[in-house]
């Protein structure tokens, strides 16, 4: 369960992030998913990882339940870390202003 909520909380910094707009001024690379297509892929991931929990009782023994977990966890924490790596490609950390 703390790790839904961990990733839950990826995917709304990664979206607050997203929607103010800011931009290092290149964009998304040619090619290179766009930031709905990371959000959607870590909603379906979160979903899955959701699913899998939900029917822990299901498996065979403790090592597959744990795998399982293991496996979804690993998707989840994939998603979020591409969501966040375009994420400080478009918002990267302010820098100090000089003073006048």
């Amino acid at each position: 369960m703390r790790a839904g909520l961990a990733a839950g909380a990826c995917l709304v910094a990664g979206v607050a992030l997203l929607d103010t707009g800011c931009s290092s001024g290149g964009g998304a690379a040619a090619g290179s998913p766009s930031s709905e297509t990371r959000i959607n892929d870590l909603n379906a991931v979160l979903g899955t990882l959701g699913t899998t929990l939900s029917r822990l009782g299901s498996q065979p023994s403790a090592t597959a339940a744990a795998a399982a977990v293991s496996t979804g966890l690993a998707g989840v924490t994939s998603s979020a870390s591409d969501l966040l790596r375009a994420s400080s490609v478009r918002c990267p950390s302010a820098s100090a202003s000089p003073s006048a």
